[in-house]
């Protein structure tokens, strides 16, 4: 027999958590025919959850019926389907899915509207938020639903509830199948420390977001978090001394600055001392 030690190895998200993870970072670019196969790996995903035949019945009852809510055109019947899912559907993985697709969808809407309309979106997406976590704490989502709750909160301007929501999504993911998220969300605080005039921890979180472990070597947020660190972080007072050193050139070695002697009144130059010996 293999004993099975007690060290905890680091282990890979599953397909499941992969397709969303992934997915809520591109959703609001996402086609129908992209869309429908998502959530096709999504009804897949939470049926293999389900253990007894008749929760299975009713868990593939419920994805389908989210498919078909996501089918919707129309945003405002789109979201209606998706809260009513959520609130008919209890004890099925597909009624807390729904709360948090409509949530991570009106803030994707919200990014493209201006003025009242944004705001209105944010907070619709935040409330979502609000009621998904508490009564989900376990869900196989919940990280990327703080991640979500913290992002929502930064583009609504509130810019320390923001970074509190980051620091906490980052301590909640710590040694959890989502660790990969740590550098993410360590970019989040940061850009949100930069926005309180929080420098120095700001360029602390961003030495700490480039150099987290990350699930994936070409995320798209490196660039960006890279960029930051270089604005924020100051030259070395060498540098800038030998920076403005190379800008004024020093005159050659012997170089004498000469002027030219003043003229007499009749227009003639003085005649130079000693001439000729």
């Amino acid at each position: 027999m293999f004993y099975r030690g007690k060290k905890r190895a680091r282990k890979e998200p599953d397909a499941f958590q992969k397709t969303f993870s992934g997915a809520f970072d591109r959703l609001s670019g996402l086609g129908l025919a992209l869309l429908l196969l998502f959530l096709g790996l999504v009804a897949l995903g939470g049926i293999l959850l389900v253990t007894s035949n008749r929760s299975a019945s009713r868990e593939t009852e419920a994805q389908s019926r989210l498919v078909a809510a996501m089918e919707q055109t129309d945003p405002v019947k789109r979201s209606s389907d998706l809260e009513k899912l959520a609130g008919d559907s209890g004890g099925t993985l597909a009624a807390p899915t729904a709360l948090l697709l409509d949530a991570t969808l009106l803030e994707a809407e919200a990014i493209r509207a201006e003025g009242p309309v944004r705001a209105e979106k944010l907070k619709s997406a935040l409330a979502k938020l609000d009621e998904f976590l508490p009564a989900h704490a376990g869900h196989p989502l919940a990280p990327l639903a703080r991640e979500r709750r913290a992002l929502v909160l930064e583009d609504m301007g509130d810019f320390q509830a923001a970074a509190d929501a980051f620091s906490a999504g980052i301590a909640a993911v710590e040694k959890t199948d989502f660790a990969y998220l740590k550098g993410k969300m360590l970019y989040g605080l940061a850009r949100c420390q930069e926005k309180l005039n929080k420098r120095s921890d700001a360029i602390e979180n961003l030495d700490r977001a480039l150099s987290a472990a990350n699930e994936y070597s070409n995320s798209p947020w490196r660039p960006s978090a890279s960029a930051l660190l270089a604005q924020l972080r100051p030259a070395p007072k060498n540098l800038l001394l030998k920076g403005v050193a190379e800008d004024k050139p020093a005159a050659a070695a012997g170089d004498t600055e000469t002027k030219p002697a003043p003229e007499k009144p009749d227009g003639k130059k003085p005649e130079a001392k000693n001439a000729g010996k």
